[in-house]
């Protein structure tokens, strides 16, 4: 594995990458917190401001304890879903070809991923990593606002959506360090750098993602 801090000077220029499954104790912190920050956003919306001062009688409530809590799963796992396919379409825009399958840390599946093989420039790969949070935290906002049922689920729903961006936050902030200039690769978890990779061969035509990344890391060139 590349180092993510010192990088690695090859043939092509520096190569450096950060993984989720190298930070997953701070990430996992992260998460919960971002979780927590969301759903007070998401909850004063449908609060408007007047916070209740006390519960209903419980022979009110807890008998859709339950069905509360499902669904509030059930929304949050499609809104997972729905993340994911964002990132997809995010990089149809750029010309890539996305595909998608489980985040797994051994044998235990923990996330979803969206990659593709091609590689992208700086600043094309921050708007594919911030697409999801951007576009599902405004729904968010405008649902908890407007809808007139399931604000309360949708709350909790969209506020662990947005505690699930805690990965595409790391990588957005692991490559605005770097120049506009550099490559990004998807890695599944996480993201490598390519600077002063090659953008031509020596014939002078374009180089496939294949290519940089063997030129990149001083590997032969494929044939």
């Amino acid at each position: 594995m590349v180092d993510a801090n010192a990088g690695v000077h090859a043939a092509g220029g520096c190569v450096s990458d950060w993984r989720l499954s190298d930070h997953m104790r701070p990430s996992i912190l992260l998460c919960v917190l971002l979780t927590g920050v969301g759903w007070v956003v998401f909850q004063s919306l449908v609060w408007r401001g007047q916070i209740p001062t006390e519960l209903p009688p419980a022979s009110d409530w807890s008998g859709d304890v339950f069905a509360f809590g499902l669904m509030s799963a059930v929304l949050a796992q499609g809104l997972l879903i729905i993340h994911e396919l964002i990132h997809g379409v995010a990089m149809r825009v750029c010309g890539a070809s996305p595909s998608f399958g489980p985040l797994r840390r051994g044998r235990v599946p923990y996330g979803l991923y969206t990659t593709a093989p091609e590689l992208f420039r700086r600043n094309a790969y921050i708007a594919v990593a911030l697409a999801p949070g951007v576009t599902l935290s405004a729904v968010g906002l405008a649902f908890c606002l407007f809808s007139p049922v399931f604000r309360s689920v949708s709350a909790i729903a969209f506020g662990m959506q947005l505690g699930s961006c805690i990965g595409d936050l790391g990588c957005v902030r692991f490559v605005a360090r770097r120049p506009a200039s550099v490559l990004c690769e998807d890695l599944r978890d996480g993201v490598r750098v390519y600077e002063g990779a090659p953008r031509q061969s020596s014939t002078g035509r374009p180089m496939a993602a294949t290519e940089v990344r063997a030129e990149a890391l001083g590997q032969p060139l494929p044939r």
